[in-house]
């Protein structure tokens, strides 16, 4: 009756370890859930940030790329009034050249008077 008894007190004491290992290994399963609960939400607002931020980027793309063609537009507008500016300069010192030529004949012909 002894060895029964010390066999039933072995076999007691195995299902005690077995069940403090069942025991302890649910606690670390349930502190890992509980952890984890909240990085579900958390992904959820990174998800929705990360969508906000996508849209910006499209936005500031659009207004770059309309940015861009305004800056061309700018730089034919500028190049075409400097042409104009130029063919008008050119054009004054051509005539500013026809009347000093013709000033300089008037000169030379008061000096034969």
């Amino acid at each position: 009756m002894d060895t029964d008894l010390n066999e039933l007190r072995g076999g007691l004491a195995e299902n005690r370890r077995a069940i403090q290992s069942v025991t302890a290994e649910r606690k670390e399963l349930l502190a890992y859930k509980l952890s984890h609960q909240g990085m579900f939400v958390e992904l959820k607002d990174l998800d929705r940030h990360l969508a906000d931020l996508e849209g910006n980027q499209k936005k500031l793309g659009d207004l770059l790329n309309q940015k861009k063609r305004y800056l061309k537009t700018l730089e034919k507008e500028k190049e075409a009034v400097l042409t104009k500016y130029t063919s008008s300069v050119e054009y004054t010192d051509e005539l500013l050249n026809i009347f000093t030529q013709g000033f300089d004949k008037s000169l030379e012909k008061m000096k034969k008077i």
